[in-house]
């Protein structure tokens, strides 16, 4: 690997482990957790936001894995969600609910778990989905309380990982793109941010 790589890789890979979780990462499922009913197109009581166009989970020679970090900065507490879509696809693989995140209080969702060799995680999921995606590709929508209002302020950050085939060394990162959904408008209006 070379230095230039390792020294790139080094202040994404710090900024991750200072927000890492005390506990195991959540497992999410394609059923939302009790009390919050799925919808065909989006979760209930919450509304689309955003859309990181290109996510990927491989897990194979060399491993792929897309984080997406999400920090409430509403003011109040709030409620976020990610969903998983195959490309060509409208049903969600995976469905990633976070519920009663307090202000500035940073979640990290993760579609495989990515532990390195020693058993530490090069990404602190907070929440996993369950099963792991390993060998997928597509999008994700992301999610915030429709009510209390201001839950639509929050920063979201999405990385793409490529690790060693055991997860023991991260190989690059890159960011991936993120796009505002613009409510009520059809996505091929949707100019970004």
């Amino acid at each position: 690997m070379h230095r230039n790589t390792i020294a790139t890789l080094m202040p994404f890979l710090f900024a991750l482990v200072a927000v890492a979780p005390a506990s195991p990462p959540e497992r999410a499922t394609s059923d939302p957790p009790a009390g919050v009913r799925a919808e065909p197109r989006g979760i209930a009581g919450m509304e689309r936001r955003y859309i990181v166009a290109d996510v990927r989970s491989v897990d194979s020679a060399v491993n792929v894995a897309t984080i997406i970090k999400i920090t409430n900065t509403s003011g109040r507490q709030c409620d976020y969600g990610v969903e998983f879509i195959l490309d060509n696809q409208s049903t969600p693989l995976c469905k990633m609910i976070r519920n009663n995140r307090a202000h500035l209080f940073t979640t990290i969702f993760c579609f495989r778990n990515v532990p390195d060799a020693s058993g530490a995680n090069i990404a602190p999921c907070s929440v996993v989905c369950d099963p792991d995606l390993t060998s997928h590709d597509g999008k994700a929508l992301i999610y915030s309380s429709e009510s209390p209002g201001r839950c639509e302020r929050m920063t979201v950050n999405a990385y793409v990982i490529h690790t060693s085939g055991d997860d023991s060394q991260p190989l690059a990162a890159r960011n991936a793109a993120i796009v505002k959904w613009n409510k009520g408008e059809p996505l091929r209006s949707n100019k970004g941010d």
